[in-house]
């Protein structure tokens, strides 16, 4: 069993190392983006247990590999590699970990009360959500939380001792450690019911067979548990019922299917909620009401995003582009100024910069082309 294990594992994270090879030059079982997830995911700026972008680097996923690798070279001062920069941003959460234990055990606390939530957040589509807005998910179909909370019960209380209950349950907890290390998410969660669902049916059928032969105490060490683990369910965690990130998602579908007024009113929804992924919201909405004509209310949605959401660098790129449009230069310079500050990998807003320094400094441009050909070096590495 152990040996036709290890060859489908062989197998099936084959591509992954022949592809780390490639780019990295040596055969990494994980991608070089999980030191960049590790430090989204734990960092100190992070208050959630969830994943959330950071603001040095694009959330695009073409981009944000290489802008994290850009900040890393920029922070120690000479280039990196990929794998460096991955390495150097383990480096900061193991930092800053031996900075604030306390932190790390209140962090990780937090991960395992979210991955036991029923309305935990997700980067995805959002079903609760989408059965609100799609009649045919609104079916009563069972919730997942019962059958994940008896399929727990049922393999931590070992109603079934063999081999393979104990290899799942092994499985299981190794698979639920790297979430508690990256980030809990309901769509990493959903590959556990698979576990989970086998798991559930033999509960039930113990918990009927203690219920016909009248074994009251053997029945209350299966309901305990199972009490416990729906109280600490329906426990309120920060974001667990946190909808901007559904309302965006939903939004820009509807905008691209051309329901432009119903996307501007998700929009409005999840920037109402001034929850982290409101900031999104507040973006597209800016740029809704450019279209309209209305310059002031669109700087009203800029100016709603903090400094220290992860789009400020998004922000000030768009004040950049309204200022330049309506031909206030040094305005608009400033503020792709204050873009850079953030997030320096940004390619196209140093060539707005530069384009607007040649009407003023001729050796700013040469300086701002010099930093613009260094970073084209690292995106010809991707």
């Amino acid at each position: 069993m152990f040996i036709v294990y290890s060859f489908g594992f062989m197998v099936a994270v084959a591509p992954f190392v022949w592809r780390n090879y490639q780019i990295a030059g040596e055969p990494v079982l994980a991608s070089s983006q999980s030191g960049f997830l590790l430090y989204a995911c734990n960092n100190e700026h992070n208050n959630s247990p969830y994943y959330q972008p950071v603001g040095f680097a694009s959330s695009h996923p073409t981009e944000q590999g290489v802008q994290f690798t850009i900040e890393a070279s920029r922070r120690m001062g000479r280039p990196l590699d990929s794998r460096q920069a991955a390495g150097y941003w383990r480096g900061q959460v193991l930092e800053e970990t031996l900075n604030d234990p306390g932190e790390l055990v209140q962090r990780l606390g937090n991960k395992i009360l979210a991955l036991l939530s029923f309305a935990g957040m997700d980067d995805h589509y959002h079903i609760p959500f989408l059965q609100s807005v799609l009649p045919f998910l609104a079916f009563p179909f069972i919730p997942w939380w019962p059958v994940f909370t008896l399929g727990l019960v049922s393999l931590l209380t070992g109603l079934s001792c063999n081999d393979k209950v104990r290899a799942l349950t092994l499985l299981f907890c190794l698979y639920e450690l790297t979430l508690i290390i990256y980030s809990p998410g309901m769509r990493f969660q959903a590959v556990l019911l698979t576990i989970a669902i086998p798991m559930a049916a033999t509960f039930i059928r113990k918990a009927w067979i203690m219920y016909g032969n009248r074994d009251i105490p053997e029945g209350g060490r299966l309901i305990l548990p199972v009490l416990g683990f729906l109280a600490i369910g329906f426990l309120p965690l920060s974001s667990t019922h946190d909808l901007s990130l559904a309302y965006n998602t939903h939004a820009l579908v509807l905008d691209r299917s051309g329901e432009s007024a119903k996307a501007v009113e998700y929009w409005q929804k999840s920037s109402s909620l001034n929850q982290p992924f409101s900031a999104v919201a507040n973006l597209f909405l800016a740029g809704k009401m450019y279209q309209q004509g209305g310059l002031k209310e669109s700087l009203y949605f800029l100016h709603k995003i903090p400094d220290n959401s992860f789009m400020v660098a998004a922000k000030y790129a768009t004040i950049g582009d309204l200022m330049q449009h309506h031909g206030r230069f040094r305005d608009a310079l400033a503020a792709y100024q204050k873009s850079i500050d953030f997030n320096s990998g940004q390619r196209r807003v140093r060539r707005e910069m530069i384009r607007i320094l040649r009407r003023f400094d001729s050796e700013a441009v040469e300086n701002q082309a010099q930093a613009l050909r260094s970073i084209e070096t690292f995106y010809k590495e991707q």
